[in-house]
């Protein structure tokens, strides 16, 4: 029943207080059915309905739960700590403008720490991967101290060099070897 329909039951009907009270109680409810069924019972007591109508004082039954929809709801992407874009930002000039980061923090490191995750050797030359996704190329000839394969756990640092470039060394040696940043 509309609220149109009801407001001219009330005008029509002879208006008790009692159901005065109740309908302006029915329009206070903000779940739809019950505020409905509130409705249906003060029209039913003002026209004088039977009592034996259902609307009166049954609880109306529950809505039915709307039907499942998936929705695309994609987390917002996490901003990256200043750390994260200053080891972003570590020998980014080497790259090819198109590689890098869009975003370059005001301050600088002094040096990067990391883990190597992957060794690669092709023809004497070393290439290194490491845990922040940053990969390094060897540019000298001398010995790089860290075994071959994947899967590996070793902490070294990369420092700038006086006359440019860049030196890694595992963290336990003074051994190092001149990289390039490829990635």
């Amino acid at each position: 029943m509309s609220a149109c329909a009801v407001v001219g039951l009330l005008a029509v009907a002879p208006l008790h207080v009692a159901s005065a009270t109740s309908v302006v109680d029915c329009r206070a409810m903000a779940d739809d059915q019950r505020r409905l069924a509130c409705y249906d019972a003060a029209v039913d007591q003002l026209i004088g309905a039977p009592e034996d109508t259902p609307a009166a004082d049954a609880e109306p039954a529950p809505p039915p739960a709307p039907p499942a929809v998936a929705k695309d709801v994609s987390p917002l992407p996490e901003r990256p700590s200043r750390r994260a874009l200053q080891d972003a930002a570590f020998g980014a000039e080497q790259l090819p403008e198109s590689r890098r980061p869009d975003v370059m923090p005001s301050t600088t490191l002094d040096q990067l720490d990391a883990i190597v995750t992957r060794v690669e050797r092709k023809g004497g030359v070393v290439k290194v991967w490491l845990d922040n996704g940053q990969v390094w190329r060897q540019t000298d000839n001398y010995y790089f101290p860290v075994e071959d394969g994947d899967g590996l756990s070793v902490p070294v640092v990369i420092k700038p060099r006086i006359f440019g470039g860049y030196r890694l060394s595992p963290r336990d040696t003074k051994r190092f070897i001149s990289v390039e940043r490829l990635r």
